[in-house]
């Protein structure tokens, strides 16, 4: 019997992994810091109660019927703008001042729709 040594050379790696290959571009997306998603949440969350309030007393005003025929279709387009750009900011928050800007958009469209609210009743 004879006994067969084996001449395998070790396992070295020829290649680099994918993630160093990868070029320059593709830089790994930054960690959310969750102060800022804690700051975004709660301006989101004021934005939301004060707009479900002046929700409420848009739908009082409408079933009333004593509001102008713009009001309905305003009121409408301010809601959804207002509505989109505060989901918005929830995405960007990867973003340095991204989210800010959004919230602050949704907020200036809030306040239009609370004037909206005022010149109607």
């Amino acid at each position: 019997m004879s006994i067969q040594t084996s001449t395998r050379t070790p396992m070295v790696p020829t290649e680099q992994p994918r993630a160093a290959q990868a070029a320059p571009e593709n830089r790994p997306v930054p960690d959310v810091r969750l102060r800022r998603l804690m700051g975004v949440c709660a301006w989101a969350l004021c934005l939301a109660v004060c707009g479900l309030i002046v929700g409420l007393i848009d739908l009082i005003l409408l079933l009333g019927g004593k509001t102008p025929g713009w009001f309905e279709p305003a009121i409408i387009v301010t809601g959804l703008v207002g509505l989109s750009l505060a989901i918005a900011a929830f995405p960007m928050t990867r973003a340095k001042q991204t989210p800010w800007i959004l919230l602050a958009s949704s907020t200036v469209v809030f306040i239009i729709g609370v004037v909206l609210t005022a010149q109607a009743s």
